[in-house]
C-alpha cells in the first residue's frame, strides 16, 4: 500500500540523541555475554556470508558452539549509534524470553573500524520475501504467522512499551516440522508507551499519529500500543490485496477517497476485502474471506480510539484455525 520510505535519523550529539529515542527506560541488568572481535571473525569466516543489511547495518551467518547465528555489525558513527545500540541491547534482554522474540548471544565492540556486533540466533525466512513473492505460505502459515507476531507485540506492550516500527522486514520465521515458528527482530525501534513522537519507523506501514505526529485538527496524539495495532494490520491488508495494489491506487486517485473509504467500500460491495489471486492461491471461501477482511478493518483504522486491541488481534486470528 505506497512506496516504503524508511525515516531513519539520528543526531550527533549524546543527549540529543536520547531525546531522538524517547528511552526513559529503567536500567536492565545486562547478562549478554561478551564475544571478542577475534572470535566474531573465526565464526563468521572473516564475515564472508552477508545474509542481509538495513540503513545503518549488515548481517552476516555464523557457527558459534555448533548452532547458527546471525551477527549483526552497526558502524559507529557517533555518540547515537552507540546509545541505540545499547537501546537494542536492553530490549533484547527484557523481551527475550517471549519465544516468538530474536535471542542473543553475544556482543562486541571494537574500535578498529570502529563497530559494535550483535550476536543473535539466525532465523532463515523473512515476511517480506513472502510480500515480494520470492517465497510462498499458505493460509494456515499466515494465520500463524501474524498471530505469533500479535502474541509477541502483546507481551511487549505488557512492559509499557510500543514496537513502532513493525514491518514485513522485522517479522522473521522459521518452517519446521511442528509447524512456524516467528521471531521478531530489530527491537531497537521500541519506545516507552505514551511518548509524543518516534523518528524510527517506517512510512508504508506507521501509523498516522507516527507518521503524521497530529491528528487532522492539528492535535498532537501520543504513541501508544494502537499504532502497533495499525501496522499489523497494513502488514495483512498488503498481503491479502495481493494484485490490487494497481487498482487500488488508481480507485483512490479517481474519486479522490482515502484508503480507508476505499477499503470501507469494498468490504460494503463484496462482504471482504481479498484479492482475486490470494482468494484462488489460499483456496478462501465466502467465510473465511469476510472474517480476516474484519479484522484488517478494525485495526486499520485512522483514529487510534477506533482500533482494536492486540490481544483481540490474536484472539480473532485463533478463531481462525
Amino acid at each position: 500500500m505506497g512506496v516504503q520510505c524508511r525515516k531513519m535519523t539520528r543526531t550527533t550529539q549524546g543527549s540529543q540523541a536520547r531525546d531522538v529515542l524517547q528511552l526513559h527506560l529503567t536500567p536492565i541488568q545486562m547478562a549478554i555475554p561478551e564475544i571478542s572481535y577475534d572470535k566474531l571473525v573465526e565464526i563468521t569466516g572473516d564475515f564472508s556470508d552477508p545474509v542481509g543489511e538495513g540503513s545503518f547495518s549488515e548481517v552476516y551467518r555464523g557457527y558459534l558452539d555448533g548452532r547458527e547465528v546471525a551477527v549483526k555489525k552497526t558502524t559507529y558513527r557517533n555518540s547515537a549509534d552507540k546509545i541505540f545500540w545499547e537501546h537494542e541491547k536492553n530490549m533484547i534482554m527484557l523481551f527475550s524470553r517471549n519465544p516468538n522474540i530474536i535471542k542473543c548471544y553475544g556482543c562486541t565492540e571494537t574500535s578498529k573500524f570502529p563497530s559494535l556486533f550483535l550476536v543473535m540466533e539466525y532465523v532463515p525466512k523473512k515476511l517480506r520475501d513472502v510480500n515480494d513473492g520470492k517465497f510462498e505460505i499458505n493460509w494456515m502459515n499466515f494465520v500463524d504467522i501474524m498471530a505469533q507476531t500479535a502474541d509477541a507485540l502483546i507481551h511487549i506492550h505488557q512492559h509499557d512499551r510500543v514496537f513502532v516500527d513493525l514491518k514485513p522486514e522485522n517479522i522473521m520465521f522459521f518452517m519446521e516440522r511442528e509447524g512456524i515458528r516467528v521471531k521478531l527482530i530489530d527491537l531497537g525501534s521500541i519506545v516507552q508507551d505514551g511518548v509524543m513522537d518516534c523518528k524510527y519507523y517506517t512510512l508504508q506501514y506507521a501509523a498516522p499519529e507516527v507518521s503524521r505526529k497530529e491528528d487532522r485538527s492539528g492535535r498532537k496524539i501520543p504513541i501508544t500500543s494502537k499504532a502497533d495495532v495499525y501496522s499489523i494490520g497494513a502488514i495483512m491488508l498488503e498481503l491479502l490485496t495481493e494484485g490490487a495494489k494497481e487498482e487500488n491506487k488508481r480507485y483512490a486517485a479517481s474519486k479522490s477517497a482515502s484508503i480507508y473509504e476505499l477499503l470501507e467500500l469494498k468490504k460494503k460491495q463484496r462482504d471482504h476485502i481479498v484479492s482475486r489471486p490470494v482468494k484462488e492461491k489460499w483456496n478462501l471461501n465466502l467465510e473465511m474471506m469476510k472474517n480476516i477482511s474484519t479484522i484488517v478493518m478494525s485495526c486499520y483504522k485512522e483514529a487510534p480510539n477506533q482500533r482494536v486491541s492486540m490481544q483481540n488481534v490474536r484472539d480473532q486470528l485463533l478463531l481462525l484455525k
